[in-house]
């Protein structure tokens, strides 16, 4: 009898096995470390149930490629641009048979917008307060991270009207939104330093220390550096970060700005080269 029992139950496990889903494939989100492509892939992850992997920029790595096999991806969503996160990423997983979908814009701020509008498009409900931050602050994205670490950061160009526009072009608005207790649903921060202290939309500015943020953004731009072989332009770089450490300590906040931008425009620029992509191919997100 008992023999019979367990013969039973044997043959029960192997056709709930059989039946049950395989669970083993998950969907995995391959971005860049560049923080503006990192912050919205963030949210991406978070949002479709995704595990992030993080590349460095512009590299082909195979540790990376290696992590993101191991984890038995049925769809990869990548992040980013093909300078970015290049080509070789896409043309093995495909030979994998793994589907793959590349979220990207001309830039980094039409990348977050189309990230944004792919999780909106495919039924997903954003959580999370709401950031507007300046694409290239690079620092203050990284910032915004470690005091909120769900934060959904939409990175913009300090620009008046595409940010008036900003619930319409992203699809947050009160019916899309995923509600939150009380009120009108999620909260949407805007730095107010990006319109020289003004508001142009509805929003709740942010008050971000511009000493913490302009060192992130030194240390980041460290870390590019240490990847430059031109001596003389990773001394520009490295130049340009001190003056911005300067300039932050002065609160001289709108040139610290444009000092950051010009150093991380410099340090992409010149390592864009090394990984490029494919020839030919559309660079999309390529900063």
């Amino acid at each position: 009898m008992g023999k019979r029992i367990i013969s039973a139950l044997m043959v029960l496990f192997v056709v709930v096995s059989l039946l049950a889903p395989v669970n083993a494939l998950r969907t995995v989100v391959l971005v860049s470390d560049n923080s503006a492509d990192m912050a919205i892939a963030r949210a991406v992850a978070e949002t479709s149930g995704g595990v992030l992997v993080v590349s460095p920029w512009g590299a082909n790595n195979e540790e990376v490629l290696r992590k993101v096999l191991s984890l038995k991806p049925g769809s990869v969503i990548i992040i980013g641009g093909s300078v970015a996160v290049p080509t070789n990423y896409e043309t093995v997983l495909k030979e994998k048979d793994v589907k793959v979908t590349r979220i990207a814009g001309k830039d980094r701020v039409e990348t977050s917008d189309l990230a944004l509008n792919w999780l909106v498009e495919n039924g997903y409900k954003l959580k999370g307060n709401a950031y507007i931050l300046d694409g290239w602050d690079e620092g203050s994205i990284l910032y915004t991270l470690q005091e909120d670490p769900h934060a959904l950061i939409l990175v913009v160009n300090p620009h008046h009207d595409l940010v008036n526009a900003i619930h319409e072009k992203t699809g947050l608005t009160k019916e899309k939104m995923a509600p939150a207790t009380g009120g009108y649903g999620r909260s949407v921060y805007v730095d107010p330093t990006m319109f020289g202290g003004g508001m142009p939309c509805n929003c709740t500015p942010i008050d971000l220390p511009p000493a913490e943020t302009a060192k992130l953004s030194i240390e980041r731009l460290q870390n590019l550096s240490s990847r430059i072989s031109n001596e003389s332009v990773r001394d520009e770089i490295l130049t340009k970060a001190k003056l911005a450490q300067d300039l932050a300590s002065q609160k001289r906040l709108g040139e610290m700005r444009k000092v950051i931008e010009e150093a991380f425009w410099l340090a992409y620029s010149e390592l864009a080269p090394a990984k490029p992509g494919a020839a030919g191919s559309s660079s999309g997100s390529t900063d």
